[in-house]
């Protein structure tokens, strides 16, 4: 399977999710399919050895894989339907990551699905379509130690590679710096040529880690293009990743 979780991780995050619905289960007036399915990252076959884009979002929107079977297999092909060779044109998260590979690769996100991965900060998702950040704390909290765990082994696997982080919000400071073995941003350097973007230069790994906001958010805020470019900037500049 094309993913840098392990079947480890999966079984953590099986037994968390067991969990909770077990916990919402005691209460009858609990609606249990507000629980969504575990989401398995996506990891092109040329990442791992050529290096690519890391691309980190928050959650899985709505009832994303609560239908099918929550094993690894099952879960995986779920976001392997979404990620290899298919089109989203709808999303601006989409819309960036075609944006980044027309940069840096030459083509859309679906012709040069073996250069980038897709991975979420959470990965048991709430089936409401409600933003994550509005999410209710039963369903985040449980996940966090998990979480963090099933990130760090994703990103421990990455060498000379872009990773973005398309968000935000409360979840940076409880997953993905964590994740990093950081507390802060102390350590990141703010661009000034695109509202929000920061960066940091893993030298060990010669991974270029680069936190924007999400794609949607600078889209109704008109900066979508000048993230897009100083991403892309950035990205050749420091590991010249480029076409």
């Amino acid at each position: 399977m094309q993913t840098l979780m392990s079947d480890q991780s999966f079984s953590e995050l099986k037994i968390i999710r067991d969990r909770i619905i077990k916990d919402r289960s005691s209460d009858q007036t609990n609606d249990l399919s507000e629980v969504a399915g575990i989401f398995v990252p996506w990891a092109g076959s040329q990442l791992l050895s050529g290096g690519g884009i890391y691309y980190i979002g928050i959650a899985t929107a709505g009832e994303f894989g609560d239908g099918g079977p929550q094993t690894f297999d099952a879960c995986y092909n779920v976001t392997a339907e979404m990620c290899n060779g298919q089109r989203h044109d709808k999303s601006y998260f989409w819309r960036f990551l075609d944006g980044l590979t027309k940069k840096l690769f030459g083509g859309p996100y679906e012709k040069t699905v073996n250069q980038w991965g897709w991975s979420n900060l959470l990965k048991i998702g709430y089936a409401k379509k409600e933003s994550p950040d509005r999410w209710p704390s039963w369903i985040t909290r449980p996940q966090f130690s998990a979480c963090v765990e099933c990130l760090r082994e994703e990103l421990s696997q990455l060498q000379k590679t872009v990773i973005f982080l398309a968000y935000d919000g409360v979840f940076v400071n409880e997953v993905f710096l964590p994740a990093l073995g950081q507390k802060d941003q102390e350590r990141w350097s703010k661009d000034e040529n695109a509202r929000g973007i920061s960066w940091w230069k893993d030298e060990d790994r010669q991974n270029l880690y680069l936190h924007g906001y999400h794609p949607h958010y600078a889209w109704r805020n008109g900066f979508f293009d000048a993230q897009l470019d100083c991403t892309a900037e950035l990205a050749a500049r420091h590991l010249k990743v480029s076409t």
